[in-house]
Order: C-alpha cells, then structure tokens, then sequence
C-alpha cells in the first residue's frame, strides 16, 4: 500500500502543473501570438494532451504493477519536457514563423497551423500530466479501499496544490525568478517528489497480477448506466469551464484585466474544486449508498450561479483597483460552484467505478470525459455563447446547463423518483425564473458612473470573447464633443483634445526623420485617431493596420462615420492579429512602424514592451526606417518607464524621447542611414490641407512646434538609465503593475523643464535639420510649456490667465493655442459654426465666436459678441474678454465708460486684470468697480 508521504507529493505535482502551465502560456504566447484565438487553440491543444493522457491511463493503467514507480515516471517526463518547453518556445518563434509565413494569407489555415503546433510542443508533457491522477488512484485502490475516497483525496489535494502554484507563480515565483528560473523551480520541485515517489514505492510496492474484474471483463462496453455518467462528467467539464470566461469578463468590468487578477481568480476555482474534492468522501462515508447524490449537487451549482451573480454588485461597490482586492469578488463569484464541482466530480467517479470495477480505467475515462469537457467549455463561451447571448445570456445558459449535467447523472442513477431530487429540481427551477435578467446594465451603469460625472453617457456596447468594449460619448450644445474606448473597466482610448494631440504625432512625428514614407505598419487602433494620422498623408502608398480585436475595428464607426473613417481608405490593409505575432510572420519591410498597444500592465502586453518585440521591430523596418512607441509615464514609475526606455534604447542605438501629452511620451527610433532635411522639406507636410487641418487642431500650426517637443536625445536617455535593467521578456517583474494612477513623478516633471536646456546642447540633429530651423524651434519651447497645462486641462478645463493669453497673441502668430486658453478648441469651434451658418444665436454661441475672434485677432468682432458688463453678479468671463478686446482694438474710450457706468463703490477685486488693461490701453486703475472675477 502507497505511503502516506505521496500526498505531499502529489500536492506538489499540483503546484508544479500549474506553474508550468503559466509559464507555457507566456511562451507560448511568444510562438503562436496572444490573440483570443491563438490563446484558445494553444488550451484546446494542450487540453487534449491532457485527454490523451486519460485515455492511455484508462486503457493501460489496470496493467501497471508498480503504478508508484509509473507515476514518478511520469514527473519526471513532465518535469524535464516542461523545462524544455519553457527554454524553447521562444527559440522556435523565428522557426515557426518562417516556415508557416506562406500561411498569413489564410486565416483558417493559420489557426490550424498554430493547432498543431501548439499540441505537437505540449503534447508529451501534457500526457504525462493527463495520466498522473488514474495512476496513483490505482496504487492507493489496490487494497479494499472505498474508491470516492482515494479520488476524493487524491483529486482534492492535488487541485489544492494547483491552488498554491496559480497564485504562487504570477505573484512570487516569475517576479522572484523570472521566466526561465520558475521553470527551474518547477522542475525541481517535480524531480524532487518523483525521486521521493520512487524511493518510497519500491519499498513498500509489491509487484500483484492484474486484478479480475468481474462487472468490467477487458474493455465490454460501457452500456446507458457508464454513458450517462461520462455524458455528465462532460457536462460539468464544459459548464465550469465556460463559466471561468464569464467569471473573468465580469470581474473584467471592475478589476483591471492583470495576470495577477486572472491567477486570483484561477486559485479560488482551483481551491473550490480541491475543498469539494475533499469534502465529497465525508459525504460518501455518511451516506455511502446516496446515488441521487450527483443530481442533487449538479442542481445546488446552477442555483449557486444564480445567487452569486444576484449579489455581485453588492460586492463590487466596494472594491478597489489593486490586485488583491479581487480576492473577495473571487471567493463571492466563484468559490461556491466551484467547491460544488469538485464534490460533483469525485461522486461521478464513485457512480462510475460501482459500474466498471477497473479503478484505473474508471478513473481514466472520467477524467477524459472532464477534460474534453473542459476543453470545449472555453471555446464554447467565448465563440458561440458570447456572440450569441452577450454575458448575462451566457450566464444563464451556463447554469441551465447544470440541469443536462443533472439528467445525464438522473439517467445514470435512475433517481428519478426520489423525493430529494424532486425537490432539488424544485428549487433549481426557482432559481432559473428568479434569474435576474437586466443586471449586467445595472453593473454597466455603476463601472462607467464616473464617466456620467463628467458628462459622459453610454452609447454602445458590445461583448466580445475576450473583453467588453464600450463607447461613451461627450456632448456641446448637442453635438458629439469626443468619444471615448472603454475596454472592461480600463478607459482604454479617446479622442479628447489631450488623447487626440498625443496619438496624431505617432504618425507624424516621425516626418522630422523620413521626409517621405511609402509603407507604414500601426500596431493597435484605439478609436482610430493614429490611423487617421496616417491616412492624411498622401505620400504614403500601403498602410497595415494591426488589432487583436475585430469588435473595437468595427466599432471605429462610431467616431469616424462613412467615408471620414481611416479603414475605408484604399490603402489600408486590415490585420486581425496579435503584433508581435503578425511582425513575426511578415516579410514586409516599412519606413514607418508606429504602436500605441494597452499599458504594459494589462495581461498579456508585457511583450509588446520588451527588447526582444523591440529589436523585432527594428528588424521590419528598411535602412532609414523610423518606430515610434507610446511611453505611458502617467501610468508607470520612474523605474518602469527606465525599463521599456533601456529595452527600447538597446535595439534603436539612434533613439529619442518626446512629449506627445503631459503624461504620455513618444520614443522615437531610426534604423540604418539618416537623412539630411531641406527646410523645405521640413515644411512639406503643412502644405498638405488635410493634414495641416489635422495638425492646427492639435496645436501643431508650424515645425517649429513639432520640434519643440524634443526631450532626450540616445546619450542623454542612456545616462538617464544607466542604473536601469532592459525589460525582457525572460524578467516581466521589470513590467509595471497596475495601479491607481499616482501624481506625476518629480523625475518627468524636470525631464519636461529642462528640455530646452538639452535641446541646445543635443548633436542629434546636426546631420538632420538645417542650422537656421535649429535655432528657430528654441522660442517655441516656451509656447509648448503653455500649451502642456492648457491642454492637459482638457475641454472643461479653467482658462489660463489673461496675461498669458495676451502674451501669446501679441508674441506669435498661432490660433489653437489662444483658443486652448480661453477654454475652447477647435472642436467646439466647429460645432458653433455650423449653428451660426444656420442663423441659431444664443449667448453660449456667441461667446465661444467672440473666443475664436479673439484668437484670430479680430477683436473688434470679439467685442461685438460679447455682452457689456451690467451687474456685480455676472461671474462668467464675458465682461473681461469683452474690455480686452475693446483694448486691443483701440477703443479705449468705449472701455472707459463701460467701466464707470458698472461702477458699484468697492475697490477693485482683480489687480492683475486692471494691471494688464493699464499696459495695454493705458486705463488708470479705477477706484470702484469689482464686477471682474478673474
């Protein structure tokens, strides 16, 4: 009889497994790409190993007469085939991209391709893994032993120990170890117990003949009684499994979309399941002879779904952004099915081995039918029942299939006529009439309630397989104001002036370092505003567009109607891919690569962040070739953003950084030759309309501007990060995590002070721009300082100080930046525009003309918009740009009585503003008026 020591063991098998199978899931996401599809295909592969293994131990396993030593074996495969997946895979992506490349055309061959190669790689660990638990239930049941228990036992401690390496390997051992170390690890830990195994079995194992199984002579067939009971093993398989998809996706929608969150999640299941595992042989030793059992607990899961979700919003009212604050959300969501899943499993066993006496083909064929359960459940949610029924429709028929697993168990046990059951069914039904349909709005409503604070509303949502996308929508006087891309519960894009201004310069940026790109490559679309950069420039001839979600590619609509949306230009080519995957598969070269991907947090984009994605990327490119790369400094520590600078600095030795936004930085790479500018050249793209339209209304009216955004040049960023390891793709404790967005840093606040500073002592554009523009970007430095605070105020931001608009106005000839300062944009422009073409007139109206006279230095026209002060009460800023204006169009007099005739015998409340009408008209400071707030 085994030893008591292999259940220790065998709950460190459970913690290598899973440590082995996150760690395989990062690799393998390197080889055949991160898509929902790739990532679907490489579980369905490594799944069917799984059953393979099942089957094999179902087939064989009765023959093996020191199952012990068989299992140690089998660790020991595991743990050396698993190292080598997890040193090899990322060695075989170039492989495996160069010899499937001739398949990118076809997207159904592709998917096949990855198939079987995702399961040929995972194949012999993840049989060895299959076979594990039918094994050793034949070593511990070759005494008279109840067989619920040993699998009760077994299974519980084992799934326990999945538990422990869920949680361990995201949280400890990959931060601790990186990639490459955890996989030591695991090995180890799997070397060690089959070494133990070993030694332990063949002291105590004897060598038996094959015991004779009289209700199961070699492989009879299975008859209705074993069906059934493999049918809801199945069942139970596919509906768990389904459901942690739409588990995931609704703590999605208030948890960021981590792996950390993910393994949370992943250890409560496993933790359900492993507790029930444990706890089904007490409910077999009290009742041994219950076999309505099985129906009755399949029902009291779908109930438990029900309850669960009825009192998730209670629950996720009060959660926090912070990795572990999803543990109680986990436990409440999730913890109660999955604890009755695993006591449904162990008393399907011990329904099955009274019907087929073989404990280790009973064991094998329950586990088969489980797994391919569990490998049809994830593609089932996602694929079908997602698309079809949306997430709460999912639900729901997830729980209805609760009732299948329980005729299928009924069939079985033929307890059909039992009172117990009857009133399990009773109460199963309550539930399913009791479903409350309409709560997922409601959960939807309470994740974007910060959104309606700001004026924000609802417009469409849409759930795909992988994420819930919805779009907001923002308002002036009627019509759209921006859009904004909310991915789950993270805003994931919008077309605000602040996100607008930073996304248009990926694309145009880069034309201070390529006069003129033929080919560009954008990775990832957002709302569509860094393509619509690029289809504005006519010299380009072939655009590839890259997203892994076709559902926010459709969506794009919404923010580009018709023909104004960029992915109806001809010469835009639509690639539904991951990245890194598709930079892997093509052999285009561009002279432009451009990639806003998700912040480096969210789960599964670490990799588009490394050196390694760097350097391939570099590698895309022609001699001359420019990448330009969001840093999201808003959402990273300084530490962090050094990382991805390191990684990106170490591929592109010709590298530089530049403000995009306040909070979101550009870097900006060349490969090979670089080119010598004309000023002419220099100046191209503004006389292009389109894109000089598009480049006014971002507060990029000439070059100058543009080059006004320089911050570091490669010597500068190589001493800023010195100190700073390169983010690899072996190292992701070098990726940020996520958190609530903190102040910005005093590191990047001084990098955006003093750039004016490093931009006169730069050699970076000695070979590139013309002496003459060198000199002529310096003065602008002051007006993008201006415009950072202004724009990063956004459409409902204060105005700034009237001394600084007049600074502006009298010091250049811009327009958006005037308009920037008082409050307006050109958007808002736009909108009264139109209504002034259709003859509508309203205050509101004629206040954002006279703010747009005023920047177009049409003040008299200003003045005549704005109404004359008449009250101490009048706190908007009519009054203020209404003597301004008056000023600057040489109507003092007009200004003096103005002002005697508001006169209320208070002294004056805004020196700087009478100060400013002193300089500027000569006005004496008056004595009395206070109707000025300023």
């Amino acid at each position: 009889y085994p030893p008591r020591i292999i259940y220790p063991i065998f709950f460190l098998s459970g913690a290598a497994a899973l440590i082995f199978e996150a760690l395989w899931f990062r690799q393998a996401g390197l080889t055949f790409g991160n898509s929902v599809w790739a990532s679907a295909l490489v579980l369905s592969s490594f799944m069917a190993g799984l059953g393979i293994g099942n089957a094999l131990a179902a087939r064989f396993g009765a023959r093996f007469r020191r199952p012990v030593a068989v299992y140690a074996l089998l660790e020991l495969i595991v743990a050396v085939t698993g190292l080598a997946l997890v040193v090899g895979l990322p060695w075989l992506a170039p492989i495996f991209a160069d010899t499937l490349g001739f398949l990118a055309g076809s997207s159904a061959l592709a998917q096949a391709a990855r198939f079987c190669g995702a399961f040929s790689l995972l194949l012999i660990p993840a049989v060895a893994m299959g076979a594990t638990l039918p094994v050793l239930v034949r070593a511990f049941t070759r005494a008279d032993t109840s067989f619920g228990a040993v699998l009760g036992r077994l299974y519980g401690i084992n799934t326990i120990g999945a538990v422990a390496g869920a949680a361990s390997a995201e949280l400890v051992w990959i931060p601790m170890l990186g990639i490459r170390g955890s996989g030591l690890f695991a090995s180890g830990l799997l070397c060690v117990g089959a070494t133990l195994a070993l030694a332990a079995g063949f002291k105590v194992e004897r060598p038996v003949a094959k015991r004779s199984d009289s209700n199961d002579p070699g492989g009879s067939a299975l008859g209705l009684r074993g069906a059934s009971l493999l049918t809801a093993s199945f069942l139970s398989g596919v509906v768990l499994l389904g459901l942690e998809v739409i588990w995931f996706r609704l703590l999605a929608l208030f948890m960021p979309p981590t792996s950390e969150v993910f393994a949370l999640m992943l250890a409560v299941v496993l933790g359900g399941i492993g507790l029930g595992g444990l706890a089904a042989p007490l409910l077999l030793r009290l009742r041994p002879e219950a076999r309505h059992a099985p129906v009755i607990v399949a029902l009291l899961a779908g109930c438990s779904t029900v309850l669960t979700y009825r009192l998730f919003p209670l629950a996720a009212e009060r959660i926090g952004l912070e990795a572990i604050d999803a543990i109680p959300l986990c436990v409440l969501l999730t913890l109660p099915t999955s604890f009755l899943s695993g006591v449904l499993f162990t008393l399907l066993g011990d329904q099955l081995h009274r019907h087929i006496a073989s404990d280790a083909r009973a064991t094998g064929l329950l586990t088969l039918a489980n797994t391919l359960g569990s490998m049809l459940g994830p593609v089932a949610a996602g694929f079908l029942l997602l698309p079809i029924l949306g997430l709460e429709g999912s639900l729901f028929a997830l729980m209805l299939g609760y009732s299948g697993v329980a005729v299928a168990a009924m069939v079985a046990t033929n307890s059909i006529r039992s009172r117990a059951v009857a009133l399990a069914l009773l109460v199963f039904t309550a539930f399913a009439i009791g479903f409350p349909h309409g709560q997922t709005r409601s959960l939807y409503q309470q994740e974007f309630t910060r959104y309606y604070e700001a004026g924000e509303h609802l417009v469409a949502v849409r759930e795909e397989p992988n994420q819930v996308i919805a779009y907001l929508r923002a308002q002036f006087m009627g019509e759209p104001l921006y859009h904004r891309l909310v991915t789950d519960s993270h805003s994931m894009s919008a077309s605000t002036l602040y996100s607008t201004r930073y996304m248009y310069l990926f694309g145009t940026l880069p034309l201070l370092f390529h006069p003129e790109p033929r080919d560009a490559l954008l990775i990832s679309y957002g709302v569509g505003t860094t393509a619509k950069s690029l289809t504005d420039q006519t010299e380009l001839e072939h655009i590839d567009v890259v997203d892994i979600s076709r559902g926010i590619l459709e969506m794009s609509e919404i923010v580009f109607p018709g023909d104004e949306n960029p992915l109806r230009d001809p010469r835009v080519n639509v690639h539904i891919e991951d990245g890194r995957y598709f930079l892997q598969m093509t052999s285009r070269r561009y002279d432009l690569i451009t990639a806003e991907p998700p912040p480096p947090a969210a789960a599964g984009i670490m990799n588009l962040y490394s050196r390694e994605y760097f350097e391939l990327l570099r590698s895309r490119l022609r001699d001359g070739g420019v990448a330009s790369y969001w840093l999201p400094v808003v959402s990273l520590n300084p530490k962090e953003s050094k990382a991805i600078t390191r990684a990106f600095c170490d591929a592109f030795e010709d590298c530089s950084l530049w403000e995009g936004g306040k909070g979101d930085w550009i870097l900006v790479g060349t490969r090979g030759r670089v080119h010598t500018f004309t000023e002419e050249e220099i100046r191209r793209p503004w006389a292009n309309p389109r894109l000089r339209r598009a480049l006014t209304s971002i507060g990029i009216e000439r070059a100058e501007q543009l080059g006004a955004l320089f911050l570091a040049d490669a010597p500068m960023l190589a001493a800023w990060v010195e100190e700073t390891e390169p983010l690899v793709d072996d190292r992701p404790d070098r990726a940020p995590r996520w958190r609530i967005v903190p102040p910005l840093a005093g590191e990047y606040v001084e990098m955006s002070f003093r750039a004016e500073e490093r931009f006169s002592q730069t050699d970076l554009f000695d070979e590139r721009w013309p002496q003459v523009f060198r000199k002529a970007v310096v003065p602008y430095f002051e007006y993008q300082r201006i415009a950072r605070s202004a724009v990063f105020r956004g459409e409902q931001g204060a105005p700034a100080s009237l001394r600084t608009l007049h600074k502006v106005l009298s010091d250049t000839n811009l327009e958006t930046l005037p308009l920037w300062l008082t409050g307006s944009n050109v958007t808002r422009q736009r909108i009264v525009d139109g209504f002034a073409k259709s003859g509508r007139r309203n205050r509101a109206i004629d206040q954002e003309r006279a703010l747009g006279a005023i920047a177009r230095r049409e003040y008299a026209a200003a003045a005549e918009f704005l109404e004359a002060p008449k009250a101490r009460s009048s706190t908007n800023l009519s009054p203020a740009y209404r003597l301004y204006a008056l000023c600057m169009s040489g109507q003092k007099d007009v200004v003096q009585r103005e002002i005697e005739a508001a006169v209320l015998g208070e002294p004056a409340t805004d020196p700087a503003l009478w100060a400013l009408l002193n300089e500027v008209c000569g006005i004496e400071v008056p004595t009395g008026p206070s109707i000025f707030f300023w």
